[in-house]
């Protein structure tokens, strides 16, 4: 079995790594909402605006450098005024034979 304070520094360290969005290859977030580690999950969370467009079509997580680390194609239409988006990043341990 992992041990849970392993699991929390890899957590810990993918906090590091990400250190922005970008919607639809222009719009750049490079504020959080919110960021939640724990043992196994770390949680983004973070808004897109109305006015910045008016369908989510790409979401990428990003590197400082500008490396993608995810590369998500979605289908979320813009109905208010904002869009709030959260990711849930989840390690788990996996035995087979």
């Amino acid at each position: 079995m992992i041990q849970a304070t392993y699991l929390n520094e890899i957590m810990q360290y993918t906090k590091t790594q990400i250190s922005k969005a970008l919607v639809n290859d222009s719009i750049e977030i490079t504020s959080f909402n919110l960021e939640i580690v724990s043992e196994n999950q770390y949680e983004v969370t973070f808004s897109v605006m109305a006015v910045d467009t008016t369908q989510i079509n790409n979401i990428k997580l990003c590197k400082s450098d500008d490396t993608v680390i995810i590369d998500d194609d979605v289908n979320i239409p813009m109905t208010g005024n904002e869009a709030v988006i959260r990711y849930v990043l989840t390690i788990s341990e996996v035995i087979s034979a």
